[in-house]
């Protein structure tokens, strides 16, 4: 089924949340207005909406934040805050692109928790990144694509140690044993 020309609110009410590379918040909104609009998205009450907003703002540490619009806030909050609005509708399937996009250490290591607890929580959770430090802990499975071509398709430790993903991404020869 291609989900792909489906409108925000139709993927939100099928169970499905997505971010995007680059943080699409709507700037004359407030964070929380942003989290209760993502809220909303699945067709629910809008009562139903203001308290999912309001947890997900106590459950990603963006409570001190609520009331600032994305333009006030850092980099790693505007990201956070994306994830929230996706996470808002109560989504089955999170797909997250580049998520850590211009994140350092610490922050993607906050960002790898929050995950964490959502996939703990039993969110199934389909994640396009670079940044191995993000990507290796959080999966059971991994697809390694060079080029738009699969070179490998494993777990997180098979992956790693595939001579082709070796190759390709930290620039080792292959070398015969």
């Amino acid at each position: 089924m291609d989900c792909a020309p489906w409108s925000a609110h139709r993927r939100a009410r099928f169970g499905l949340g997505r971010t995007f590379q680059h943080a699409r918040l709507i700037g004359t909104l407030t964070i929380f207005e942003n989290l209760v609009l993502g809220a909303s998205s699945d067709g629910c009450a809008s009562r139903t909406a203001i308290d999912r907003a309001s947890r997900l703002l106590a459950r990603l540490d963006l409570g001190p934040l609520a009331q600032r619009f994305p333009e006030e806030i850092d980099h790693y909050a505007r990201r956070l805050t994306e994830v929230g609005v996706a996470l808002a509708a109560a989504p089955d399937l999170l797909l997250l692109d580049e998520p850590a996009a211009g994140l350092a250490g610490p922050e993607i290591d906050r960002l790898s928790d929050v995950l964490r607890r959502m996939r703990e929580g039993g969110t199934a959770i389909v994640l396009v990144d670079h940044v191995m430090s993000l990507v290796m802990p959080l999966s059971d499975r991994i697809l390694v694509l060079d080029h738009g071509v699969r070179i490998a398709d494993g777990s997180p430790l098979d992956v790693m140690a595939d001579p082709a993903v070796r190759e390709a991404y930290l620039g080792e020869v292959a070398r015969d044993a």
